[in-house]
């Protein structure tokens, strides 16, 4: 079904007011409430996210891949018409991007909150197992990396077509806070050397 990206930004609220109900509350049959009503939902989450990542990339990279230079004229054409299509594709999946990364963080908050609620009130006895907890971290952490890899991925094959000369500053997906502090001036940079592009005789 996936998620859009104003879903995103009321998913990663919630998520953090649970991770202050879990973190803050000393009510042994609250915290375990939360944990156990919430924790699913989390997941299922997961999976919106990846079809909304599938789908935003579906619309990317088959038209990425150009015909042979010949003749030149159609090639240029091509090159204009799939900048065209790839340059708004992208910004929106830079956008997304950046609220997936703060959902990212908002969850990891939510698995802080626990384990700290586990040290501090060992008298709850919370019933998740630490592989459980985990295996959320993991999955959190694939998204952002699927997400910036697919990001990484449709800038290579954007620049290769409008920057041949390598000037253009580029998106750092090594990780997420290299995205963030990067993003907003590269890709400022990636669209102005594009309509440029665009509007080449």
């Amino acid at each position: 079904m996936g998620i859009s990206a104003k879903e995103l930004d009321i998913n990663t609220r919630h998520i953090n007011e649970l991770a202050d109900q879990i973190r803050y509350n000393t009510d042994c049959e609250v915290i375990r409430l939360v944990i156990e009503e919430h924790l699913g939902s989390i997941q299922d989450l997961f999976k919106d996210i990846q079809e909304e990542q599938k789908e935003l990339l579906a619309k990317i990279l088959p038209i990425l891949q150009l015909p042979g230079p010949n003749p030149i004229a159609i090639v240029k054409w091509i090159s204009k018409f799939v900048t065209g299509l790839v340059t708004p594709q992208l910004q929106a999946h830079i956008k997304y991007t950046k609220k997936l990364i703060n959902l990212a963080a908002s969850i990891l908050n939510v698995i802080a909150a626990i384990e700290e609620a586990a040290r501090n009130l060992p008298q709850c006895a919370i019933q998740i197992k630490d592989e459980t907890l985990s295996q959320i971290r993991n999955e959190v952490n694939s998204l952002v990396t699927t997400a910036l890899q697919e990001i990484e991925g449709s800038q290579v094959g954007l620049l290769a077509i409008i920057d041949a000369g390598n000037t253009i500053g580029r998106i750092d997906t090594s990780s997420s806070e290299a995205f963030l502090a990067t993003v907003d001036q590269a890709a400022a940079a990636i669209n102005a050397a594009a309509d440029v592009y665009k509007n080449e005789p």
